[in-house]
């Protein structure tokens, strides 16, 4: 498997060496790509969202009290540590023009955005397997596009031969 960044970046050590020849177990972190920016860019927008957020909800306390506390507890699980839960479903036409009319919508979509370009700062080892090349080291910079390396799954390993035809039959 070649490895390739998808975001900008500097490269910083994971659970293990970023060498040739070097092993790891599946779900290892292989590598990552400093997230320190990507993080306080969620954050930000998450605070846009939620400052977003509670401005509308006065308006669902008054206009529509039985889906408030619903959208009170969706504001109180929302925090800066973990990823956006998923929005309550809306089925009134009027609360899902509060919530577009205050960018509740835009704003959370885009926090979810940046939430899966951060997810693309790991590298986690899908298999036990080696390490073939790696192309970067640790303190480089990496751009979208730029190849990192090379992994062998060793769990599944396969071999490519040739073998004369007439030798098929001992396979």
């Amino acid at each position: 498997v070649t490895l390739y960044s998808e975001v900008n970046g500097t490269l910083v050590r994971g659970d293990i060496p970023f060498k040739p020849a070097q092993s790891f177990n599946r779900n290892d972190l292989i590598l990552k790509i400093d997230d320190r920016q990507i993080r306080l860019d969620i954050n930000s927008l998450k605070s846009d969202f939620l400052n977003a957020l509670a401005s509308v909800l006065p308006e669902i306390k008054v206009d529509f009290p039985d889906e408030f506390a619903i959208w009170q507890d969706f504001f109180n699980s929302c925090d800066f540590e973990h990823t956006l839960p998923d929005l309550p479903p809306v089925n009134d036409q009027k609360i899902k023009l509060f919530l577009s009319r205050f960018n509740v919508y835009k704003l959370y979509y885009q926090v979810r955005n940046l939430e899966i370009q951060l997810e693309k700062h790991f590298f986690y080892a899908p298999f036990q397997g080696s390490i073939i090349s790696a192309d970067l080291r640790v303190g480089s910079t990496a751009r979208p596009g730029t190849r990192l390396g090379e992994i062998v799954n060793l769990e599944n390993l396969e071999v490519e031969v040739q073998v004369p035809g007439e030798d098929i039959g001992w396979m």
